[in-house]
């Protein structure tokens, strides 16, 4: 299978090596194609994630690309993971908006995303998060993967982190 993986700005994209390994390690069938979001280069490098995955990786910009990256990955991916997946980008995903190579490669394809929100205090409980994910679960080609609650990195209030990487991998697997 391959499998493109969108890396966005919460904290724990911090840990997407570790999960990059372990999908390396444990599901050698799966070929790999990293998109990091600018906001997610804060908390995670790039040469992080190719040093362990094996697999290309790619700023999902529009910034310094010289080829169609959204036209090359629509045309490579059998499905796509947002790992973690901010508010902002479940929110853009929700609205069709395609500002991004991502964005707009899966908007191109039919292929399946796997969606693991990953949401600081208050929004889980909130009318954006639940309005956009009413609109993604009408969707035939979103799956989403519930939150797990979580400690929050910068408040006492408790926030929702992405659920374990091989939830999604599981969900792929089963669409």
């Amino acid at each position: 299978m391959n499998l493109t993986i969108v890396v966005t700005g919460a904290v724990s994209s911090a840990f997407m090596p570790y999960w990059a390994n372990w999908i390396r390690m444990q599901r050698p069938d799966i070929a790999t194609h990293y998109l990091l979001t600018p906001s997610a280069e804060k908390f995670v490098s790039a040469d992080a994630i190719r040093t362990v995955s094996g697999g290309d990786v790619d700023t999902d910009s529009w910034q310094g690309l010289t080829d169609p990256l959204h036209v090359t990955l629509g045309d490579w991916m059998d499905a796509m993971v947002v790992y973690p997946c901010t508010l902002n980008y479940f929110s853009r995903l929700a609205l069709g908006v395609v500002d991004s190579p991502s964005l707009l490669a899966h908007a191109c394809t039919d292929i399946p995303v796997v969606v693991a929100p990953s949401l600081p205090p208050g929004a889980y409980e909130n009318e954006p998060y639940r309005m956009h994910r009413a609109a993604l679960e009408d969707r035939d080609d979103v799956l989403i993967v519930e939150p797990t609650p979580t400690r929050s990195a910068s408040s006492p209030r408790p926030a929702y982190g992405a659920a374990p990487m091989p939830d999604c991998i599981q969900r792929i697997d089963a669409a």
